[in-house]
């Protein structure tokens, strides 16, 4: 049973194409980042204030929590659902 977001690193994500592939939370935090920046009008060359950048990653703490419990739960780990945390 996954007790800590260190246990994540070890997982594996089934994607929309049904291929499944290593969880790479890094994904899930630029994508976030992305948004961020996006609702900032922030270019992509720029950086993120530490504000921001402590918001991407509290964001981030938040979807990984809540994957690791439905994981807990029985759900699979799927790119549509870790989206559908995102969001």
């Amino acid at each position: 049973m996954l007790g800590t977001l260190e246990s994540a690193s070890s997982l594996t994500v089934k994607k929309r194409d049904g291929r499944t592939a290593n969880f790479d939370e890094n994904l899930i935090k630029n994508a976030i980042a992305k948004a961020f920046r996006s609702h900032g009008g922030i270019a992509d060359d720029q950086p993120l204030s530490p504000d921001l950048q402590l918001a991407v990653d509290s964001v981030m703490q938040s979807v990984l929590i809540r994957v690791l419990q439905g994981i807990r739960e029985g759900q699979q780990l799927e790119v549509e659902r870790i989206q559908d945390t995102v969001e």
